[in-house]
């Protein structure tokens, strides 16, 4: 039996080899490995069923109206657990269905540039770009909200996807990604300022960042502590360039206000 020397007892999984001996086996990497495949397909499924209870939800409404929906969800309805399949499945293309399905397409990740360079490429959505950036962002803000996406660094990721990243990460076996002029690191905290104005490309005052961060369950208690922090990110962010700033509106880089001109 063919064996590979070990370290410690136990395989990478946590269990004790068969024998217990600092070995482990070519059979034992086998399974594991199997098992890492069934696990992929078992979530495949699960993806699969899903879209199915989403679109029977979508019929639900339908039948008894958003406001009875609403009653019934309650709490539930906010984040939405799922997206409206109309806009997954709707015979016109939306920016929604289209970013969630190219990120899937794409193997669960896409750049920003990636991102644009195919809606520019789309027959229908590709000259409603060339004119404003904005429904692109709040389609990406919709299905971040919806947890359809996370944005990360000037990527967009299937929340698999990430998960699997950040443990790469974690673990050594990747390099964080780059997307955003992002040479600099940031905090959990910078990255929910950055995400959120990016997400607003018509631009955001400090107070309606500082409101959002509140919103986040981990960064709420030190926000309400001291708001400083999150006007400290902002300082930093326009500094490194990865912001822009008109008076008290904070823009993505290279973005004016599209209503500017009719100030």
């Amino acid at each position: 039996m063919e064996v590979i020397k070990c370290a410690e007892s136990k395989s990478n999984m946590g269990e004790q080899t068969q024998s217990g001996s600092p070995l482990l086996t070519i059979e034992e990497v086998l399974r594991a490995h199997e098992k890492l495949r069934e696990c992929d397909r078992q979530i495949a499924a699960l993806e699969e069923q899903k879209v199915k209870v989403s679109t029977w939800l979508e019929a639900v409404e339908k039948l008894i109206g958003r406001e009875r929906m609403d009653a019934i969800l309650g709490e539930d309805r906010e984040p939405p657990v799922f997206l409206r399949t109309s806009e997954l499945r709707g015979e016109r293309t939306t920016w929604t269905a289209f970013l969630d399905n190219l990120v899937r397409e794409r193997g669960g990740k896409v750049s920003y540039s990636d991102a644009k360079e195919a809606v520019r490429a789309s027959p229908e959505l590709g000259p409603i770009f060339e004119r404003t950036e904005k429904s692109f962002h709040g389609a990406l803000g919709k299905l971040e909200s919806a947890r359809r996406v996370v944005r990360h660094q000037g990527w967009v990721f299937t929340p698999e996807a990430y998960a699997q990243h950040r443990a790469a990460v974690e673990r050594g076996e990747a390099v964080e990604m780059s997307g955003f002029n992002s040479s600099a690191r940031r905090s959990p905290m910078g990255e929910a300022v950055l995400s959120f104005v990016y997400g607003h490309p018509q631009g955001v005052v400090s107070k309606e960042v500082v409101e959002h961060v509140k919103g986040i369950d981990e960064f709420r208690a030190v926000v309400e502590r001291n708001a400083t922090n999150v006007y400290n990110i902002l300082t930093r962010l326009v500094l490194r360039g990865q912001l822009r700033k008109e008076g008290t509106t904070y823009f993505p880089p290279n973005r004016g206000n599209e209503n500017s001109g009719s100030k």
